[in-house]
């Protein structure tokens, strides 16, 4: 039986399957992290999956949070969380 802290969590499999996921997918992965990030508004009125990854990127790095852990996910940082779920670097 595997102990519950070496299970990998739902958001991080969801955000790791990003780049292979349908529409619907790709935004209820951006929606999870517009609230990590304290700002559940950040993509009002944007639906185009390029938009929202400039947002996150424009919010990560405004807050200077990318070497910081990600807050009830893991124990990656912001930048590397950016990195697995868009394929590219802040």
């Amino acid at each position: 039986m595997r102990r519950a802290a070496s299970r990998v969590s739902k958001p991080a499999i969801d955000a790791s399957m990003r780049m292979q996921a349908p529409q619907g997918q790709s935004l209820r992965i951006d929606l999870w992290i517009a609230r990590r990030l304290g700002r559940p508004d950040l993509y009002s009125g944007v639906t185009i999956p390029s938009q929202r990854m400039e947002r996150q990127r424009a919010e990560i790095v405004g807050q200077g949070i990318g070497d910081h852990r990600v807050v009830g996910a893991s124990t990656e940082t912001w930048g590397a969380l950016f990195e697995r779920v868009h394929g590219e670097a802040l």
